[in-house]
């Protein structure tokens, strides 16, 4: 699987903390509920960065969040 990259750091949206309360699945940028998330990227380095595959799973490694249709198409560093 192929993990997006993106210009801002993880959990940095302005309400990031705001949104992320009633949020099933939140964003891993914005903090909104994702339904049937189309886009997905590995946390790391405890929330300070983004992964890939290859990723060691160490004590930072946070695992896979959804990432929002908007927030995908604003942020996403092209390949």
């Amino acid at each position: 699987m192929d993990f997006a990259q993106y210009k801002v750091e993880p959990f940095s949206g302005p309400r990031f903390h705001e949104n992320v309360v009633s949020a099933g699945s939140p964003c891993g940028i914005c903090g909104r509920d994702v339904k049937n998330a189309k886009h997905t990227a590995i946390v790391i380095n405890g929330g300070a960065a983004w992964g890939n595959e290859s990723s060691p799973i160490d004590a930072g490694h946070m695992g896979e969040f959804a990432i929002g249709n908007d927030c995908h198409r604003r942020h996403a560093v092209s390949r």
